[in-house]
């Protein structure tokens, strides 16, 4: 056992530590990693290569340690300093329903602009049949 975590120790910290780019939180998910290898070693399949299996162990205790720290995420209110940092404010550059009025804005003046640009083509279509040399010609025509 002491071989198997001395070979993957600094392999699982490395990955640990890219996910959580934090090295407390890399080595204690370390320490979790190796604790849940002794504790399953029983079901590895051998199906994969046992790097494969930790990697999926590192993955996992770094996913749950996320969920843990997120929900855990709190300001005391006797730190004035840290109590108004960007991080715990909530992000009102994009209110739901404006984007919704937005698009349906965006989506309604396409459809004028579709509409009008038709009619204007047909409008300048037909005055230029009625300015065609034929016509001009009659006109001409006409006067005599």
């Amino acid at each position: 056992m002491a071989e198997l975590i001395k070979k993957y120790e600094q392999t699982i910290y490395n990955f640990a530590f890219k996910i959580c780019r934090n090295k407390d939180y890399a080595e204690q998910i370390m320490q979790e990693t190796f604790y849940s290898m002794v504790k399953s070693l029983h079901q590895f399949d051998h199906n994969s290569k046992l790097s494969t299996w930790l990697y999926r162990i590192v993955a996992n205790h770094c996913l749950m340690m996320a969920r843990k720290a997120k929900s855990r995420q709190f300001v005391s209110l006797d730190d004035e300093e840290n109590l108004f940092e960007d991080k715990y404010a909530a992000d009102w550059s994009s209110i739901p329903y404006k984007d919704t009025e937005n698009k349906e804005l965006k989506k309604f003046l396409i459809q004028q602009y579709r509409i009008y640009h038709l009619t204007i083509g047909l409008y300048f279509y037909f005055e230029m049949l009625k300015d065609s040399p034929l016509k001009r010609q009659q006109k001409l025509l006409s006067y005599l």
